[in-house]
């Protein structure tokens, strides 16, 4: 596996400190947050930064 690979992550902690850079950039150019990364095509890799249904 690539070291520097988010595939199949599943958690925050498992994030690399560049893709928890990338998530926030992306926030600032879209002007709101970045809910749920995906981090493969797998449905169920993906990570739950916020949940969108929260109020």
């Amino acid at each position: 596996m690539n070291p520097s690979s988010t595939r199949g992550e599943r958690s925050y902690g498992e994030l690399l400190a560049q893709a928890l850079k990338y998530i926030r950039c992306i926030e600032e150019l879209v002007e709101a947050p970045v809910m749920m990364p995906s981090t493969s095509l797998d449905r169920g890799n993906r990570i739950v930064l916020r949940n969108p249904f929260a109020g």
